[in-house]
């Protein structure tokens, strides 16, 4: 998964919804902006709990985000291997300007 980060402001790390996720989709839609609920999760959004019923099977997932760190605490109910690989939060400075491909 490759995307913009979804950031939310309460930290309760068992939830597996409020540490973040990835945005799915940059567009918002006009109803839901002035209606704003404090219940409604981001409908744009993937959590790292929108993921658990995944994990009944092995699971090996790569996150490419500013909000990566999000997925590092996937349980595991089913007793299943769950692999995440994380992009880095931050790039050192000594690789600013080198990371094109082309």
């Amino acid at each position: 998964m490759s995307a913009d980060g979804c950031f939310t402001n309460v930290k309760h790390p068992d939830d597996g919804y409020d540490y973040g996720g990835i945005a799915t989709n940059s567009k918002r839609e006009p109803d839901h902006i002035n209606k704003r609920n404090v219940q409604l999760k981001d409908i744009h959004c993937l959590y790292p709990g929108d993921l658990y019923p995944l994990t009944r099977k092995p699971l090996f997932v790569i996150v490419d985000s500013d909000n990566s760190h999000a997925f590092q605490y996937i349980p595991r109910y089913f007793g299943q291997p769950v692999l995440v690989l994380m992009s880095p939060e931050d790039i050192p400075p000594s690789f600013h300007g080198k990371n094109a491909l082309f």
